[in-house]
């Protein structure tokens, strides 16, 4: 792909995430009886609690609402749920506050440990990586987290007692917070959305299969070739794009002359990537070498290791095909589909 495309996808990028943000609604507008459970359960709480809670009460009814579906129950266990769950008191709030505090702690802790397991073999280089170590590494063990804690009500708890804030709201009143206001505002943004556990999957496999592209987008240092066919880099040297040959440039200012040819090989080995002009074949090969400047390639001179099926690849200087940004493109659509679920934030 020519860098003159690069214009057109960021236009059609935009567009796209504009059209989002001005189509899609994030409300499904509830059920027919809920304003009118609301304005009862709202009554009766005051009543109960006094008018000194009436802020409290009407955020989170209004919270709880947004998000009630009829698959949640009819207005009987809405009101019901509103009646025995909210925390009117200090004591039963804030005892409320401690336990979630402490077991998200450990659901979101073992999640995570799930999620590092899984990848081990794709993140880390251990050899071969088969098909089924992709599986895992593209499966998200907390996607149907969101949908269980809306489905059991738990979800529905943290809405009626903690605040949904925007972000011009901490922007403005962040400063003033105390800790724990800030903790309950954390705690709250975690039910902001209400991601369908599908799209969850979705937006995990894409994010699995991008970092499994880029897990082996290796580029062999000693078989850059400058314009006089010299190697300038030390043999044995694979740096991962991009962060491995952004640190390589950084380490490089050290290197006075030596270190600025270094830099300038890199850059245009990072234009041929971004550009999509880089030789497929020469992508984690050791056994060709390439002229980044010139885009030739040839069988190399030197051997250092590698991995032997590609050994047999042409020395030809065929384009990676835009793999790239269709990997960009898939994991954009993949985060789009959760727009229409978060309703102070409809354009991820």
């Amino acid at each position: 792909m020519a860098l003159k495309h690069l214009p057109v996808i960021l236009f059609i990028l935009i567009s796209m995430t504009l059209l989002t943000a001005n189509t899609l609604k994030a409300s499904n507008g509830g059920p027919a009886w809920m304003s009118k459970s609301v304005s009862k359960m709202e009554n009766e709480l005051i009543s109960r609690y006094g008018e000194a809670q009436k802020e409290r009460i009407s955020r989170g009814l209004k919270q709880v609402s947004e998000f009630w579906t009829d698959e949640d129950g009819t207005a009987e266990a809405f009101e019901s749920f509103i009646s025995e769950n909210f925390a009117g008191d200090t004591t039963t709030l804030n005892a409320m506050f401690s336990r979630f505090e402490r077991l998200f702690e450990k659901l979101d802790g073992h999640m995570l440990e799930i999620g590092r397991e899984f990848r081990w073999q794709t993140d880390l280089d251990l050899g071969t990586i088969y098909p089924f170590d992709e599986v895992f590494a593209g499966y998200d063990p907390s996607a149907h987290l969101n949908d269980d804690l809306f489905k059991n009500k738990l979800a529905f708890i943290v809405l009626l007692n903690f605040p949904l804030t925007t972000l011009q709201e901490r922007i403005d009143n962040g400063e003033k917070w105390t800790r724990r206001q800030w903790a309950e505002v954390r705690l709250a943004q975690r039910f902001s959305k209400r991601i369908p556990a599908s799209v969850n999957l979705e937006a995990a496999r894409a994010g699995a299969e991008a970092e499994s592209y880029i897990a082996s987008y290796n580029i062999w240092m000693h078989h850059l070739l400058d314009e006089k066919g010299n190697r300038i880099f030390p043999k044995g040297l694979r740096l991962l794009s991009h962060w491995n040959l952004r640190d390589e440039i950084k380490s490089d200012y050290g290197e006075g002359k030596e270190g600025f040819e270094k830099q300038k090989m890199i850059q245009k080995v990072m234009e041929r990537i971004v550009t999509q002009t880089i030789p497929n074949n020469v992508i984690d090969n050791p056994f060709l070498d390439w002229n980044p400047y010139t885009n030739e390639v040839k069988p190399a001179l030197v051997s250092d290791g590698g991995d032997e099926s590609k050994k047999n690849l042409k020395a030809v200087n065929q384009a990676e095909p835009d793999t790239r940004y269709e990997t960009l493109l898939k994991t954009f659509k993949a985060s789009r589909l959760t727009d229409p679920y978060s309703p102070t934030a409809p354009t991820l």
